[in-house]
C-alpha cells in the first residue's frame, strides 16, 4: 500500500466517523430541542466537528434532519419488512398478534427508542412544512406493505380504516 492510498483510506474513515458523529448528535439534539430549537452550530459542537463538515456532508439543516431520520428508521423498517416476509412465507396462516409483533418489536428492540418518539413528536408539533413529506417518505412504503398484509387478514375492513388502525398502533408505540 502506498502512503497516498493509506492516507486516502484514513481520510475516508475520518469522513465516515465525522458523518456518524453528526448523525448521532443531531438525533439527540433534534429530539430534545425540536427542529426549530436546534442550530447547526449546536449539532457540530456536540459532535466535536466544525460547521464546514456538516455542510459538506449534508448541505443544510433540513437535509441533516432527513438523513438523521432515515438513518435511525431504515434498520427498523427493514426488520419490520423482514419479519413480515417471514410470516408470509410460513405455511401457517398469518395471525393478527404475530403481525402486530412484526411491526412493533423492531422499534422496541432498536437502540433508537430513546430519541425517536421525541423526534417524531417534535416534527409533528413544529411549524416546519417538510415534516409530513419526511414522515411519509420514511414510513409510507412500510405502512403500505403492512396494510396490504392486513387486507389478507381482515378483508372485510376498508383500506382507509386499516391505515388509521396502523396509525393508531404507531401512536401507541410512540407513547410507550
Amino acid at each position: 500500500m502506498t502512503p497516498q492510498t493509506a492516507n486516502g483510506a484514513n481520510l475516508r474513515a475520518d469522513a465516515v466517523v465525522t458523518r456518524e458523529r453528526l448523525l448521532a448528535s443531531s438525533l439527540r439534539l433534534f429530539s430534545e430541542r425540536g427542529y426549530e430549537g436546534t442550530s447547526m452550530r449546536a449539532i457540530t459542537d456536540a459532535a466535536g466537528v466544525n460547521l464546514a463538515a456538516a455542510n459538506y456532508h449534508f448541505g443544510s439543516k433540513e437535509q441533516l434532519l432527513q438523513a438523521t431520520f432515515q438513518t435511525a428508521l431504515a434498520p427498523i423498517n427493514a426488520e419490520r419488512l423482514r419479519r413480515l416476509e417471514a410470516l408470509e412465507q410460513a405455511r401457517a396462516p398469518l395471525e393478527l398478534a404475530a403481525f402486530v409483533r412484526a411491526f412493533v418489536e423492531p422499534f422496541f428492540m432498536s437502540g433508537q427508542r430513546e430519541y425517536l418518539p421525541k423526534l417524531v413528536s417534535s416534527l409533528l408539533a413544529g411549524p416546519n412544512e417538510f415534516a409530513s413529506p419526511l414522515l411519509e417518505s420514511t414510513f409510507g412504503p412500510t405502512v403500505d406493505r403492512f396494510v396490504s398484509a392486513l387486507r389478507v387478514l381482515l378483508p372485510e375492513v376498508e383500506v382507509s380504516t386499516l391505515h388509521w388502525r396502523l396509525h393508531l398502533v404507531v401512536g401507541a408505540m410512540l407513547q410507550l
